[in-house]
């Protein structure tokens, strides 16, 4: 059996509604309207075209929440939605042992250190992020790691997932998204990515957000 796993930062409309943010972008190209109907065909593409597809979203708005949910309904899909947790609420956990797949913007690139921390075993590095809010514990990766899809299909990560020009970073280009997963589970096949922006920033034409929608079909054991 095989599931389509995708993964798609829609980027939140309180930020694409803000030409002062993506000023390189046409206006037009930052309404709402213009960028659902956008996002609306790539995803029922990736569900038409295969077969249990698992779609996971970030930066959903409570404002497109009817929408989705109406788009999903008539797919026969149903809409599950996390709002972002707290400190003494937020959590995530695995059952050890079992395989599972780990899908989104993680807001670091495959150089970064903890991208290593992910997919290295036994990585040990001093410099591991520190938080003034929660408290965070390492310790070294000896059992398992973390296996990219993108990777272990194509032998490298993306070029690039994520591109815009905003004033705090100017002409940003990087890999920050990624299906992760471990176990006993194979690639079939990925989304394939372009090398490079065709643009001066996402989004414009055909690209809705400034993230790239990512896909892979994984074999299940």
């Amino acid at each position: 059996m095989t599931v389509r796993v995708v993964s798609y930062n829609i980027l939140v409309p309180i930020y694409a509604d803000r030409p002062e943010i993506y000023s390189k972008c046409r206006p037009e190209f930052l309404k709402t309207d213009h960028r659902w109907n956008l996002i609306r065909s790539q995803l029922e593409q990736e569900v038409h075209h295969h077969e249990n597809t698992i779609i996971c979203l970030q930066e959903l708005s409570l404002t497109l929440l009817p929408e989705l949910e109406l788009f999903f309904r008539h797919l026969d899909y149903t809409l599950f939605h996390h709002l972002y947790g707290k400190r003494h609420n937020d959590f995530m956990g695995t059952a050890e042992g079992q395989n599972f797949i780990l899908v989104g913007d993680f807001n670091f690139d495959p150089l970064d250190i903890c991208y290593k921390a992910l997919t290295e075993k036994n990585y040990d590095d001093y410099r591991l992020p520190e938080s003034s809010i929660y408290e965070i514990s390492y310790r070294r990766n000896a059992e398992q790691v973390l296996k990219s899809a993108y990777r272990e299909k194509n032998g490298v990560e993306p070029t690039y997932t994520d591109f815009a020009h905003t004033p705090s970073c100017p002409d940003y280009c990087a890999t920050l998204d990624y299906i992760f997963f471990n176990g006993h589970l194979t690639i079939e096949n990925v989304l394939e990515l372009p090398d490079y922006p065709s643009t001066e920033s996402y989004p414009d034409e055909t690209h809705p957000s400034d993230h790239m929608m990512i896909a892979a079909t994984i074999r299940l054991p």
